[in-house]
């Protein structure tokens, strides 16, 4: 196969002008008062208008570079940012200052086919630092890690992690090597355009990438969402070269190999109350799955039988496309925070209000208004909504989930659990699923770790794979 190529994002000037016209067109749907958030993103949200929806606030958290000097009123809805204040070029000129390339990986599946076009980001971490006059030399490096997002997230989310984990502040660290991918049929490698892409044929061509394409023996993964889900496969059938890993979204159920997982499965509906072979906080997880399967998760069975159908909107309207994946960056981000004063007979509208009131402050809390919309502006620019939504189906029609929960991964694993996150097992069901090496119970944050908790994740992830991480040269 033939090595990596450089590749240089450049969205012509034409297609930046027919987005603002589509976002400054959009026919706007009607929506029933007082519903807010618990019926999808708010109209108010998203809708280019001028009267203001919440009041930001500056990040709590450390940002990566802003894309723009902008500062974000609070007049502006998520559409009116888009189409009048979001700088394009900007973050372009910005990305393509990282080393990013494209690979061709040949299908073996369909051989003399077009090889598929994998994009990625090499960025290469510093060295130890030279001297310390002993005679010992000194331990090897971990080996690069091959870090994997998820949907609705692109490689954007590890923007404000990357300095960090590849130049340390502390000069006296290394840093880490990242190989960071657009996951086929997203951000700006090429769509699959045959059937059969589920994660575990995802985990292949990524394996591929790393063995064949960047010529290594060995290497690590941290993924959450998809990335971990493909991490896991990675862990499982590729554990030969995929040496450690490390997720924020560990999936697991209870097995009959582990009678401890049954009983805390059979409590769980009484958790609530009589937490029996469960902790509080566990128990506080596994009410949160149950929520996800019966409140959150519609646009997975959505996405997992129409895919094509949702497409059609998504690729041809660029405000549908910023509703759909902005109202789970409102869902599924930790946006817990103290609910505002309401009287005593406040209605059922009026508290509801107030809760969506509590969710849009926070949410510029963790984001800016730049970080949403240069997110959804890749699946634009890159035009992934229909391949992106469609690698749901082709995991459950491949039956991959049912074969990643059948098997047990072999490599040492690390997990950051998020204590907002969608679905959160107990850790006995996860060790009994994974050779589990570290188990971190996270502060803060939800379903986007390093966006939303950048610090613990960094010293988390680095920690693990010091520890546990196969190293250079192995």
């Amino acid at each position: 196969m033939p090595a990596p190529t450089p590749f240089t994002i450049a969205i012509p000037d034409t297609e930046l002008d027919d987005l603002r016209s589509r976002l400054l067109n959009t026919r706007w749907p009607d929506e029933v008062e007082g519903l807010n958030w618990e019926a999808g993103i708010p109209l108010d949200v998203v809708k280019v208008e001028t009267r203001p929806f919440f009041q930001p606030r500056p990040l709590s958290l450390p940002a990566p570079p802003r894309y723009l000097t902008h500062t974000p009123s609070a007049q502006q809805t998520l559409t009116t940012h888009w189409a009048t204040a979001f700088n394009w070029r900007a973050l372009e000129a910005r990305l393509n200052a990282r080393p990013q390339f494209k690979w061709g990986y040949a299908d073996p599946d369909h051989p003399g086919a077009r090889p598929l076009g994998i994009h990625f980001f090499h960025l290469r971490g510093r060295r130890a630092p030279a001297g310390g006059g002993g005679a010992t030399p000194p331990t090897p490096r971990p080996a690069p890690v091959l870090m994997l997002h998820g949907w609705p997230g692109s490689f954007l989310e590890f923007e404000g992690v990357i300095e960090e984990l590849t130049h340390p502040s502390d000069p006296a660290l290394p840093g880490l090597d990242l190989v960071i991918p657009s996951l086929p049929g997203y951000g700006f490698s090429d769509a699959p355009a045959v059937a059969g892409w589920g994660v575990r044929k995802v985990a292949r061509a990524l394996n591929a990438l790393m063995t064949t394409g960047l010529g290594l023996k060995a290497y690590n993964v941290q993924g959450g969402d998809w990335g971990a889900l493909i991490g896991r496969a990675l862990g499982t059938e590729w554990a030969a070269s995929a040496g450690a890993l490390h997720v924020n979204m560990p999936v697991a159920r209870p097995r009959l190999s582990s009678p401890r997982t049954i009983l805390q499965a059979l409590n769980a509906p009484l958790a609530g109350y009589a937490p029996v072979f469960l902790t509080r906080a566990e128990a506080a997880g596994l009410r949160s799955g149950w929520n996800y399967a019966t409140a959150e998760s519609g646009y997975f069975r959505l996405q997992a039988t129409r895919p094509q159908t949702l497409a059609y909107g998504l690729t041809d309207s660029p405000a549908g496309l910023l509703a759909w994946i902005g109202e789970k960056f409102g869902a599924w981000t930790d946006t817990a925070g103290e609910a505002p004063a309401l009287p005593p007979g406040a209605t059922p509208a009026e508290r509801a209000a107030g809760r969506a009131a509590v969710r849009a402050k926070r949410l510029l809390e963790v984001f800016s208004l730049d970080h949403l919309v240069a997110n959804v502006a890749l699946y634009w620019h890159g035009r992934t909504a229909a391949s992106s939504v469609r690698l749901y189906r082709e995991t459950e029609a491949c039956g991959d989930l049912g074969w990643l929960l059948g098997r047990s991964v072999a490599v040492p694993t690390g997990v950051l659990a998020m204590p907002f996150e969608l679905f959160r097992p107990p850790r006995a069901w996860v060790a009994a699923h994974y050779n589990l090496a570290r188990w971190t119970p996270a502060t803060k944050g939800g379903h986007f770790a390093a966006m939303e908790n950048p610090g613990e994740f960094i010293a988390d992830v680095r920690a693990f794979f010091e520890a546990h991480g196969v190293r250079e040269g192995v």
